[in-house]
């Protein structure tokens, strides 16, 4: 169980920074990073990006015409989280389902070539596997831009199939993990059965259990900690955030509605992170770096996979929250969807 906050109790809401952490605590918590097995149970994405130059208008309708220049595939959704978790230096295991497909493969190779444990990922033949083909366009001396998103989803019948090959699986790594992260993004590899059930075995095996939930938090109640962003939080319990004191009343609610042991990070992009822990007050933790964001797909995973991290390592819930909130800082930075390294992470902390 993570340890003692280092909150003072006075007062509803108190603001923090780096400086008010120990720096060589924090430095001792990452260097414990590569310890830690962790399992990913959730939707196995393939971003796709397909890269264009703008050539111009087309004649036969109001669109762009891009010349083809190349493809690449990165992993999404959970599998995000899985190579955020490997680049920290940890040991990670990929639980989910694959189409029997290209993408599929790729996916499954580009996590196996970084040394991540795909043994408990089933392929289905039925299913394409769920892939976010998102197109660049721009010019030589331009930045890329997104223009369009073209998504092939995940069906939700898929939990239902698989969860009991995906429950036998959970049950095999008694003895062989740390922690295990839920990653839903509402793609069908979840099913509400199968959270509650490996939330049971998780706290039997005394695991570090967490869970970064797109649209269904509800479903993960008894993990240890979650970290919705501000727009998946204030619907999980009915509260639209407006400011701070909705964001307070979503936190304390969802709280209690998750029986959360550690405490709830809500992610708020440029405005930080708040920090709620039970019978305590809400923290807030500005971003560490003042720049202008260059892409922030997937910033959500690597928050996830530093938190859980962190939390297994023996961090309090403020010094995870730390953490996290430095890396999602450091990769918002990047294009595309990314990762961080401990030695990135470090830097932040100085």
């Amino acid at each position: 169980m993570p340890g003692a906050s280092g909150r003072d109790s006075g007062g509803k809401d108190k603001r923090t920074g780096m400086k008010g952490l120990d720096a060589d605590r924090l430095r001792d918590i990452v260097s414990h990073f590569s310890e830690k097995r962790v399992a990913v149970v959730g939707d196995l994405i393939a971003d796709e990006y397909i890269i264009g130059d703008t050539e111009r208008v087309s004649r036969e309708a109001p669109v762009l015409i891009l010349k083809y220049q190349r493809s690449e595939m990165r992993p999404g959704g959970a599998a995000n989280a899985l190579a955020n978790l490997r680049a920290l230096g940890a040991r990670p295991m990929a639980l989910g389902v694959v189409g029997e497909d290209e993408a599929g493969r790729d996916l499954l190779g580009a996590l196996g070539s970084v040394g991540i444990d795909c043994s408990g990922v089933l392929r289905s033949p039925d299913r394409e596997t769920v892939r976010k083909t998102r197109v660049l366009a721009g010019g030589f001396h331009t930045v890329r831009q997104q223009i369009v998103r073209i998504d092939r989803e995940g069906t939700p019948d898929l939990a239902a199939v698989y969860e009991e090959d995906l429950f036998r699986i959970l049950v095999s790594l008694r003895g062989r993990v740390d922690a295990v992260l839920f990653s839903d993004y509402g793609q069908g590899a979840i099913s509400e059965s199968l959270a509650s059930r490996a939330i049971q075995l998780g706290r039997q095996e005394g695991w570090c259990l967490t869970a970064d939930s797109r649209h269904r938090l509800g479903m993960f109640r008894g993990v240890w900690a979650a970290c919705p962003n501000e727009s998946e939080a204030g619907p999980a319990v009915g509260i639209r955030i407006r400011d701070e004191q909705t964001l307070i009343m979503a936190g304390g609610k969802l709280l209690d509605i998750l029986d959360l042991q550690s405490g709830l990070l809500v992610t708020q992009g440029r405005l930080g992170i708040s920090v709620f822990e039970p019978g305590a007050e809400r923290v807030h933790l500005p971003i560490f770096l003042e720049c202008d964001a260059a892409d922030v797909t997937g910033a959500g995973d690597t928050v996830a996979s530093v938190l859980t991290l962190a939390l297994t390592a023996g961090a309090s819930l403020l010094e995870a929250a730390t953490l996290a909130s430095c890396a999602g800082s450091l990769v918002v930075m990047k294009r595309g969807t990314a990762t961080v390294s401990a030695e990135e992470i470090l830097s932040c902390v100085g």
